[in-house]
């Protein structure tokens, strides 16, 4: 059993695997008992797509994916399609082993994961962030500037990161000089459908 193309994206993540049959031998198993006749290696998956007999379980960097849809790739033949939730887990190279039934797909794969699920504790120290790549960087001294004129260090925006666990999305902000406050604040206005005619002008939540 071989794996092609892993990709991450947002927190979620497609796998396609191919070489079935082999799987199903490797295993002492006729083609069928294991795999739908579907997802062997002829015939273009068509609906209904038709989904492995045994239990299908998938991990990155060791920890347990929650799988969303395990089944025939369609319009291909001999693929079986993985898609799940990334778990909380951050690297540029994470092994990825997919389990069916009692075999594993062969070693060597992996994946590198970025911004996806990842515990984040609410104490003021930002390093735990490390693993998450801001969505918004800006210059230093590029402002703000107040009504006189006066470089605003304490309001001026370096990077902005956000990044989700299983019930919580974060936020965080960082200026140039946090220490140097006078006054004011940083208020993150959030469109979630994208439709400017919801909400208050758009905005549908206040963070302040």
């Amino acid at each position: 059993m071989e794996c092609r193309a892993p990709r991450s994206t947002a927190g979620f993540f497609s796998l396609y695997f191919r070489k079935l049959t082999r799987l199903a031998h490797a295993q002492g198993y006729s083609q069928t008992a294991i795999l739908s006749s579907y997802l062997l290696d002829t015939g273009l998956a068509a609906v209904p797509l038709p989904q492995p007999v045994l239990p299908v379980s998938l991990t990155i960097g060791g920890a347990p994916a929650e799988i969303l849809y395990a089944g025939a790739a369609p319009g291909f033949a001999g693929l079986l399609q993985v898609n799940g939730k990334v778990p909380m887990v951050n690297g540029s190279n994470l092994p990825v082993m997919l389990t069916v039934g009692s075999a594993r797909s062969q070693p060597g794969v992996t994946m590198a994961v970025s911004g996806g699920l990842t515990a984040i504790v609410v104490d003021g120290d930002p390093r735990d962030w490390s693993g998450t790549t801001p969505l918004l960087t800006d210059p230093r001294n590029d402002g703000f500037f107040s009504p006189t004129g006066s470089y605003r260090p304490d309001l001026d925006l370096l990077n902005v990161s956000i990044t989700n666990d299983e019930t919580m999305i974060y936020f965080l902000v960082e200026v140039a000089d946090e220490t140097s406050r006078e006054g004011g604040a940083i208020v993150l206005m959030l469109d979630t459908d994208l439709t400017d005619t919801t909400g208050c002008q758009g905005v549908e939540y206040i963070l302040r």
